[in-house]
Protein backbone atom coordinates (compact mmCIF):
# COMPACT_ATOMS: atom_id res chain seq x y z
CA UNK A 1 0.00 0.00 0.00
CA UNK A 2 1.37 3.36 -1.01
CA UNK A 3 1.36 6.22 1.43
CA UNK A 4 2.79 9.72 1.46
CA UNK A 5 2.05 13.20 0.20
CA UNK A 6 1.78 14.89 -3.17
CA UNK A 7 1.21 18.58 -3.84
CA UNK A 8 -1.51 20.42 -5.71
CA UNK A 9 -0.86 23.49 -7.85
CA UNK A 10 -2.48 26.83 -6.82
CA UNK A 11 -5.92 26.59 -8.53
CA UNK A 12 -6.35 30.28 -9.28
CA UNK A 13 -3.60 30.34 -11.91
CA UNK A 14 -4.43 29.63 -15.58
CA UNK A 15 -3.24 26.21 -16.94
CA UNK A 16 -0.28 27.46 -19.06
CA UNK A 17 1.52 28.58 -15.92
CA UNK A 18 0.81 25.59 -13.70
CA UNK A 19 3.51 23.31 -15.07
CA UNK A 20 6.16 25.98 -14.50
CA UNK A 21 5.56 26.32 -10.76
CA UNK A 22 6.84 24.15 -7.89
CA UNK A 23 4.22 21.93 -6.29
CA UNK A 24 3.02 23.61 -3.12
CA UNK A 25 -0.27 22.47 -1.54
CA UNK A 26 -0.02 19.12 0.31
CA UNK A 27 -2.55 16.37 -0.30
CA UNK A 28 -2.36 13.01 1.45
CA UNK A 29 -2.88 9.87 -0.59
CA UNK A 30 -2.77 6.11 -0.32
CA UNK A 31 -2.73 3.20 -2.76
CA UNK A 32 -6.11 3.18 -4.52
CA UNK A 33 -6.42 6.93 -5.08
CA UNK A 34 -2.78 7.54 -5.99
CA UNK A 35 -3.48 7.59 -9.74
CA UNK A 36 -6.47 9.90 -9.13
CA UNK A 37 -4.13 12.29 -7.30
CA UNK A 38 -1.80 12.27 -10.30
CA UNK A 39 -4.75 13.33 -12.43
CA UNK A 40 -5.53 16.24 -10.09
CA UNK A 41 -2.01 17.66 -10.21
CA UNK A 42 0.11 18.90 -13.07
CA UNK A 43 2.41 15.91 -13.11
CA UNK A 44 3.20 12.73 -15.00
CA UNK A 45 2.51 9.22 -13.76
CA UNK A 46 3.41 5.78 -15.16
CA UNK A 47 1.10 2.89 -14.38
CA UNK A 48 2.39 -0.67 -14.07
CA UNK A 49 4.08 -1.85 -17.29
CA UNK A 50 2.39 -4.28 -19.64
CA UNK A 51 4.93 -7.04 -20.34
CA UNK A 52 5.00 -10.11 -22.60
CA UNK A 53 7.50 -12.93 -23.03
CA UNK A 54 9.27 -12.47 -26.38
CA UNK A 55 11.44 -15.57 -26.65
CA UNK A 56 12.81 -18.65 -24.87
CA UNK A 57 14.55 -18.52 -21.53
CA UNK A 58 18.11 -19.57 -22.36
CA UNK A 59 21.26 -20.37 -20.44
CA UNK A 60 24.88 -19.89 -21.52
CA UNK A 61 28.26 -19.00 -20.08
CA UNK A 62 26.98 -15.45 -19.63
CA UNK A 63 24.05 -16.64 -17.48
CA UNK A 64 20.28 -16.88 -17.92
CA UNK A 65 18.59 -14.61 -20.45
CA UNK A 66 14.87 -13.82 -20.70
CA UNK A 67 13.69 -11.60 -23.61
CA UNK A 68 10.42 -9.70 -23.23
CA UNK A 69 8.60 -6.65 -24.56
CA UNK A 70 7.03 -3.85 -22.55
CA UNK A 71 4.48 -1.08 -22.99
CA UNK A 72 4.12 1.98 -20.72
CA UNK A 73 1.21 4.40 -20.29
CA UNK A 74 1.30 7.92 -18.88
CA UNK A 75 -1.78 8.24 -16.63
CA UNK A 76 -0.86 11.74 -15.48
CA UNK A 77 -1.69 15.06 -17.13
CA UNK A 78 1.85 16.26 -17.91
CA UNK A 79 4.41 14.68 -20.26
CA UNK A 80 6.81 12.03 -18.98
CA UNK A 81 10.29 13.43 -19.66
CA UNK A 82 13.71 11.73 -19.63
CA UNK A 83 12.11 8.31 -19.30
CA UNK A 84 14.21 5.15 -18.91
CA UNK A 85 13.26 1.50 -18.36
CA UNK A 86 15.29 -0.85 -16.15
CA UNK A 87 14.75 -4.54 -15.35
CA UNK A 88 16.74 -7.43 -13.89
CA UNK A 89 16.21 -11.18 -13.65
CA UNK A 90 16.63 -12.29 -10.04
CA UNK A 91 16.28 -15.52 -8.08
CA UNK A 92 13.53 -15.44 -5.47
CA UNK A 93 14.49 -16.50 -1.94
CA UNK A 94 11.99 -14.55 0.11
CA UNK A 95 10.11 -11.28 -0.37
CA UNK A 96 12.22 -9.01 1.84
CA UNK A 97 15.34 -10.02 -0.08
CA UNK A 98 13.93 -9.21 -3.52
CA UNK A 99 12.48 -5.89 -2.30
CA UNK A 100 15.87 -4.90 -0.88
CA UNK A 101 17.63 -5.71 -4.17
CA UNK A 102 15.08 -3.71 -6.15
CA UNK A 103 15.35 -0.74 -3.79
CA UNK A 104 19.14 -0.69 -3.96
CA UNK A 105 19.27 -0.83 -7.75
CA UNK A 106 16.48 1.66 -8.40
CA UNK A 107 17.80 4.08 -5.76
CA UNK A 108 21.16 3.91 -7.52
CA UNK A 109 19.46 5.04 -10.75
CA UNK A 110 18.03 8.03 -8.88
CA UNK A 111 21.58 9.02 -7.95
CA UNK A 112 22.63 9.19 -11.62
CA UNK A 113 22.00 11.97 -14.16
CA UNK A 114 18.74 11.61 -16.06
CA UNK A 115 18.82 10.08 -19.54
CA UNK A 116 16.38 10.52 -22.39
CA UNK A 117 15.23 7.20 -23.83
CA UNK A 118 11.61 8.25 -24.33
CA UNK A 119 8.93 10.92 -23.77
CA UNK A 120 5.28 9.99 -23.18
CA UNK A 121 2.45 12.51 -23.44
CA UNK A 122 -0.63 12.27 -21.18
CA UNK A 123 -2.90 9.27 -21.88
CA UNK A 124 -0.41 8.03 -24.50
CA UNK A 125 1.71 4.88 -24.53
CA UNK A 126 5.29 4.01 -25.31
CA UNK A 127 6.00 2.56 -27.74
CA UNK A 128 3.19 3.67 -30.04
CA UNK A 129 1.91 2.57 -33.42
CA UNK A 130 2.06 -1.16 -32.67
CA UNK A 131 5.85 -1.17 -32.38
CA UNK A 132 7.35 -3.38 -29.65
CA UNK A 133 10.42 -2.59 -27.57
CA UNK A 134 12.51 -5.68 -26.86
CA UNK A 135 14.37 -5.99 -23.57
CA UNK A 136 16.51 -8.78 -22.12
CA UNK A 137 16.64 -9.46 -18.40
CA UNK A 138 19.84 -11.30 -17.47
CA UNK A 139 20.88 -13.33 -14.44
CA UNK A 140 24.71 -13.62 -14.25
CA UNK A 141 26.32 -17.02 -13.56
CA UNK A 142 27.59 -15.98 -10.11
CA UNK A 143 24.04 -15.04 -9.07
CA UNK A 144 22.79 -18.44 -10.27
CA UNK A 145 25.50 -20.27 -8.31
CA UNK A 146 24.75 -18.21 -5.19
CA UNK A 147 21.05 -19.06 -5.51
CA UNK A 148 21.82 -22.77 -5.82
CA UNK A 149 24.08 -22.64 -2.79
CA UNK A 150 21.55 -20.69 -0.72
CA UNK A 151 18.67 -23.05 -1.48
CA UNK A 152 20.66 -26.28 -1.68
CA UNK A 153 18.84 -27.08 -4.92
CA UNK A 154 19.67 -27.15 -8.62
CA UNK A 155 16.51 -25.21 -9.50
CA UNK A 156 15.70 -21.52 -9.22
CA UNK A 157 12.45 -19.59 -8.90
CA UNK A 158 12.77 -16.37 -10.92
CA UNK A 159 11.33 -12.87 -10.83
CA UNK A 160 11.79 -9.85 -13.08
CA UNK A 161 12.18 -6.72 -10.96
CA UNK A 162 12.71 -3.18 -12.14
CA UNK A 163 11.58 0.42 -12.39
CA UNK A 164 10.58 3.08 -14.89
CA UNK A 165 12.53 6.26 -14.11
CA UNK A 166 11.33 9.66 -15.33
CA UNK A 167 10.71 13.29 -14.47
CA UNK A 168 8.29 16.04 -15.54
CA UNK A 169 8.29 19.80 -16.03
CA UNK A 170 7.03 20.80 -12.57
CA UNK A 171 9.74 18.76 -10.82
CA UNK A 172 12.66 18.42 -13.21
CA UNK A 173 15.24 18.24 -10.42
CA UNK A 174 13.98 14.94 -9.04
CA UNK A 175 13.72 11.38 -10.34
CA UNK A 176 10.29 9.73 -10.09
CA UNK A 177 9.79 6.00 -10.47
CA UNK A 178 7.23 3.26 -10.90
CA UNK A 179 8.67 0.01 -9.52
CA UNK A 180 7.39 -3.42 -10.50
CA UNK A 181 7.85 -7.14 -9.89
CA UNK A 182 6.71 -10.05 -12.08
CA UNK A 183 7.17 -13.74 -11.28
CA UNK A 184 8.22 -15.88 -14.26
CA UNK A 185 5.76 -18.76 -14.67
CA UNK A 186 6.24 -22.05 -16.46
CA UNK A 187 2.97 -23.37 -17.83
CA UNK A 188 1.05 -21.04 -15.47
CA UNK A 189 0.13 -20.91 -12.71
CA UNK A 190 3.30 -22.65 -11.52
CA UNK A 191 6.42 -20.60 -10.64
CA UNK A 192 9.34 -21.48 -12.86
CA UNK A 193 11.90 -23.96 -11.65
CA UNK A 194 14.86 -23.32 -13.91
CA UNK A 195 17.64 -25.87 -14.09
CA UNK A 196 20.84 -24.13 -15.27
CA UNK A 197 21.82 -25.48 -18.67
CA UNK A 198 18.33 -25.95 -20.09
CA UNK A 199 16.34 -23.76 -22.47
CA UNK A 200 12.61 -23.25 -21.92
CA UNK A 201 10.47 -22.47 -25.01
CA UNK A 202 8.58 -19.20 -25.18
CA UNK A 203 5.21 -20.97 -25.35
CA UNK A 204 5.86 -22.56 -21.94
CA UNK A 205 6.51 -19.20 -20.26
CA UNK A 206 4.38 -16.35 -18.98
CA UNK A 207 4.43 -13.58 -16.38
CA UNK A 208 2.33 -13.37 -13.24
CA UNK A 209 0.09 -10.40 -12.55
CA UNK A 210 2.12 -7.37 -11.45
CA UNK A 211 3.29 -7.63 -7.84
CA UNK A 212 4.49 -4.97 -5.40
CA UNK A 213 3.77 -2.01 -7.69
CA UNK A 214 4.85 1.29 -6.15
CA UNK A 215 5.11 4.82 -7.54
CA UNK A 216 6.34 8.20 -6.34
Amino acid sequence: MLSGSIYLQPPELPPPYLALLPLSVPLSFSGDNCMLCKKLTKRAGIEEPSVKIAGPLTYSESGANLPFTFELKNVGNAPVLFGTFHAWLEPFYYRSNIVAIQKRRCDNIKDQPVKNEFTIFPDKTYPSGGVSVAYSAIMPPDVIRAAQKATGKNVITMQVIGCVDYTFTADLRHHHQTRFTFTVLRRAPFPIFFTPGEAIPQEDLSFSWPEDISAD
